[in-house]
């Protein structure tokens, strides 16, 4: 999974953006050789060597810290969703619990997802559970 998209994102401090995939940082980890950060899931698996896109220093897997104190820090940013009207802070668009990502999917449904597609879903839920 790659980082958040938004309408706004390329109005945003750069700090905020990931270097490797150009969306909005998603549990950003910070190199700390160079101290620049990208996504967790942009970091690539079962290497040795981590070399930064944006300055090509190397750093090693055991040298990349997650940034909870800059996460933080971008939690209270303005951000305009990619698929619609909708603007808020980074922190209410993030899916962190099970009932966000369940007030997240019905924002999806009903803003994004047209009726005949989501009634198919429906159906296919309801044989599944019933």
């Amino acid at each position: 999974m790659v980082g958040f998209d938004a309408k706004n994102k390329n109005i945003l401090d750069k700090k905020f953006i990931c270097p490797t995939c150009s969306m909005i940082l998603r549990d950003p980890v910070q190199l700390v050789n160079c101290g620049h950060r990208i996504c967790q899931s942009c970091l690539p698996e079962n290497i040795l060597i981590v070399q930064c896109s944006q300055c090509q220093i190397e750093t090693s897997p055991n040298d990349i810290v997650s940034d909870r104190g800059f996460l933080s820090d971008m939690e209270s940013i303005r951000i305009n969703c990619y698929y619609c009207e909708w603007n808020d802070v980074l922190k209410n668009y993030q899916v962190k619990y099970f009932f966000s990502f369940l007030v997240s999917l019905v924002h999806l449904i009903y803003r994004h997802i047209s009726m005949n597609v989501m009634s198919y879903y429906v159906k296919i839920f309801m044989l599944i559970v019933c």
